[in-house]
């Protein structure tokens, strides 16, 4: 493994005195350490030790592919005027000097050969960003393009500081953030590590994008918040996310070949894919979720702003984080949520408190199926949901959440005017009542109107109208005469409450 003089000198400096101000470069790398000899040719890209005086400074100009760190005991610096020099002052040997710089690389070479072992021996991803906290001496975060944590340092967990990094809603709030910089999105494409300002999360972040076949698909985080970045941690970030990329090329690959996830078959149930029940049962039987537990489905219309950029699966991620058990997913342009509601061990009244200041937040609406047990209706649910949603919305645009028990009347009633005019599918004994009262300045059409929302009751029903029992009891004959009222016919009551609650959706 080759590093730079600028990591090296990091390393060194807290041991050895040296200029601390001169420029070494973070972008030539050079091998193990040799001892210099006059008389021997230089290697290119190799590191080398000398003595004051050893190193003819016409040598110098002629190795300009090496690095000399030169030992000088007088205090006095020779070497101004080459970029390929390190002086290093102090009364030591330079043997000393040698094994030091040896335990520097033998440190990056085991850190290497740890990242060589995860790749190849497909070992957890896990043990490589927690065994490189020793490297950074920060914690390390892995997310999607989109946003969504998928990785990150044990530390993180085990720390009371750290872990509020990585809280939820301290995610969602730092990634809407994100979403809205323009910094960061002018910083999706670039190749090249870079540092992302602190005015978002409170400290700063070192950088580096991973791209797939040319798009940006992860990026790896170093938040500056156990101790500063200092030369060298971009080299090494660097090397650190070519493993990455590879292990995250492995894993996407991998997960190509595996179309069994919890979230693909929900997908298919929702995208009506012919599938057996009994083939429904045994797939979602393998993630623990079984007839007999109690479900629910959630339906979000995702908004514009999401989708320009890319952060559904982010959302997906942060609803599946505040509600365990859960599994949400993107189908066209809404986000389906199936909750199993057992393992959750809550009711629906539970999950609308998890999610509550989150839709406030976000400014989503969300509609709810009932509850239910068995996948024989799986896909119907989702339906519910979203009829839940588009019909309560349409009743109540300031609802955040909708019930399809609180909206089925108001849905069976436009599912029945879908093809025919409300006023045609209403009673016609209504019609007729609203053109007698035009025409005779009568209240007949409301009278019945309280009647029957009383349940027959002409007491309560005069009551409500301000008028005195016998005043109503005459209008009662009155409707009867005029369009041969028989209160005694179910069926004829029924329909003219349906009539009712569809001329009054239709403001007629």
């Amino acid at each position: 493994m080759k590093l730079s003089p600028a990591l090296i000198r990091q390393h060194l400096k807290e041991k050895y005195s040296m200029d601390d101000g001169r420029l070494l470069t973070e972008e030539r790398f050079f091998a193990r350490p040799l001892f210099y000899e006059k008389d021997e040719k230089t290697l290119p890209d190799r590191l080398y030790l000398a003595m004051q005086d050893a190193v003819p400074k016409a040598d110098l100009g002629t190795a300009a592919s090496s690095f000399f760190i030169i030992i000088r005991q007088d205090g006095q610096a020779e070497y101004d005027g080459f970029d390929n020099v390190l002086e290093i002052s102090g009364s030591f040997s330079i043997c000393q000097l040698f094994n030091d710089i040896q335990r520097i690389y033998d440190f990056y070479e085991e850190w290497e050969q740890m990242m060589n072992a995860v790749l190849h021996e497909e070992k957890d991803l896990q043990e490589m960003l927690d065994r490189s906290v020793k490297v950074f001496e920060n914690p390390v975060t892995i997310s999607t393009s989109d946003l969504s944590l998928i990785a990150h340092s044990s530390i993180m967990d085990e720390e009371p500081g750290l872990r509020e990094l990585i809280k939820p809603d301290n995610l969602y709030e730092y990634g809407t953030a994100f979403m809205q910089d323009s910094q960061y999105a002018e910083l999706r494409n670039k190749k090249e590590a870079f540092f992302y300002p602190e005015y978002i999360t409170g400290y700063r972040s070192l950088c580096l994008n991973v791209f797939d076949r040319g798009v940006y698909r992860y990026r790896i985080a170093i938040p500056e918040i156990m101790r500063k970045f200092v030369p060298g941690d971009v080299e090494a970030l660097v090397s650190f996310g070519g493993f990455i990329s590879k292990i995250l090329e492995k894993r996407s690959a991998d997960g190509k070949e595996n179309v069994h996830t919890l979230h693909h078959i929900l997908l298919q149930v929702v995208e009506n894919e012919e599938k057996e029940l009994a083939q429904i049962e045994q797939e979602l039987f393998e993630y623990g979720w079984v007839p007999e537990h109690r479900y629910v489905c959630m339906n979000f219309k995702v908004p514009m702003i999401d989708k320009q950029n890319m952060s559904v699966n982010f959302i997906c991620k942060h609803i599946e984080s505040l509600v365990h058990s859960s599994c949400a997913f993107q189908f066209e342009s809404d986000i389906v949520v199936y909750i199993n509601l057992t393992r959750f061990n809550g009711d629906t009244e539970d999950v609308f408190d998890k999610l509550v200041y989150f839709l406030r937040d976000s400014y989503l609406k969300a509609g709810i199926s009932n509850e239910f047990s068995g996948f024989r209706y799986l896909r119907y649910y989702f339906k519910q949901a979203s009829a839940a949603l588009s019909t309560g919305s349409r009743r109540n645009i300031y609802q955040w959440i909708h019930r399809f028990d609180e909206v089925a009347l108001d849905y069976l009633l436009e599912q029945s005017t879908a093809q025919i005019p409300a006023v045609l599918c209403s009673s016609e004994k209504l019609l007729e009542l609203k053109e007698y009262d035009k025409g005779h300045n009568t209240e007949f059409y409301e009278t019945l109107r309280v009647y029957l929302n009383n349940h027959l009751n002409a007491v309560q029903s005069a009551k409500e109208l301000f008028i005195h029992r016998s005043t109503f009891l005459y209008r009662m004959d009155r409707i009867k005469e005029l369009i041969g009222l028989e209160t005694e016919d179910a069926g004829m009551m029924l329909y003219l409450m349906i009539s009712y609650r569809l001329l009054d959706m239709q403001n007629l």
